[in-house]
């Protein structure tokens, strides 16, 4: 019995050591790279955004409005940066080697500057008046990436392309419209604060986003790692932001006179964005771990 016990134990303590010698090695290079990438990544992001309001049809005045609320570099630069910002949370689901859907969730901040100028006869012929409309707003929207990668996922930059849906709903704002007459003192006619509510605008909508971008990969000694991604999009709202009264005619202007919708056409909202993604892995990659049975070298 004795002498089948040290037999027994040194096949044991063969079997261990092969055991150790092939688990000690490195995985082969097939078995690292892209195949030991998590497949779900989560992060934040934080960026900027430049809003236009676009008008079809109607009697609508060509207006005329800036590509960007910040473009000066005043004391206005700061809050108007900030009342065009935006920050969210991102998820994303890794199905290929080239391919991802995501899914982000945002609260942004909106504004921009509608001003047109008209003439209306007068005792002395004509009158040249001005008409600006300060335009602020902050919304939630929830979009649907599927993104497009152009180089393989374990490469350091990745160029990327995307598209989404995206469903917008505003939370609160409003605009300011001052009028006032060209060559004249004093020059306000006519000051008028709004606030948005369900009877002057749409209470959610829907649009599409396109846009490109670049990923950056930062490794930990191969233990951990986490991404950078820096993209540039635009968004066009598909549905007409009028409310349901004004398109049906049953809302006032100002002065309390019906709103004629023959004569408001549509009015669409898009915006460009520049936002910094951070994203981090669901899972940690444990350098020669075994990761699944297979050959090894």
């Amino acid at each position: 019995m004795k002498k089948t016990a040290y037999h027994l134990i040194a096949a044991l303590l063969l079997v261990a050591n092969v055991a150790q010698a092939q688990f000690a090695k490195p995985l082969s290079e097939k078995h690292q790279g892209a195949s030991s990438d998590a497949q779900f990544n989560v992060g934040i992001f934080g960026g900027v955004s430049a809003t236009r309001w676009l008008y079809q049809g109607g009697a609508n005045p060509q207006y005329e409005q800036p590509y960007v609320m910040y473009s000066q570099l005043d004391s206005t630069f700061v809050p108007n940066l900030l009342n065009n910002s935006l920050f969210g949370m991102t998820g994303e689901w890794k199905f290929s080697n080239y391919n991802t859907l995501g899914l982000e969730v945002a609260y942004a901040r909106r504004s921009t500057q509608l001003s047109y100028q008209y003439t209306e006869p007068s005792i002395s012929g004509t009158t040249t008046y001005n008409t600006q409309i300060d335009i602020a707003y902050s919304e939630l929207f929830v979009q649907i990436p599927l993104t497009q990668y152009l180089r393989p996922a374990d490469k350091v930059f990745r160029p990327y392309i995307f598209i989404a849906p995206r469903i917008t709903v505003p939370i609160k704002g409003g605009l300011g419209k001052l009028t006032t007459e060209v060559n004249a003192t004093p020059d306000t006619i006519a000051n008028l604060s709004l606030e948005f509510n369900s009877g002057n605008m749409r209470r959610w909508n829907v649009g599409a986003v396109a846009g490109l971008g670049m990923q950056f990969r930062i490794d930990f000694n191969n233990a951990y790692y986490f991404m950078l991604k820096l993209d540039a999009s635009c968004h066009y709202g598909i549905l007409d932001t009028y409310s349901k009264q004004e398109r049906e005619g049953t809302a006032v202007d100002e002065n309390g006179n019906p709103i004629n919708p023959y004569m408001l056409g549509t009015r669409h909202i898009g915006n460009a964005t520049v936002k910094l993604s951070i994203l981090f892995p669901l899972k940690k990659i444990q350098k020669d771990a075994c990761k699944s049975w297979g050959e090894y070298d």
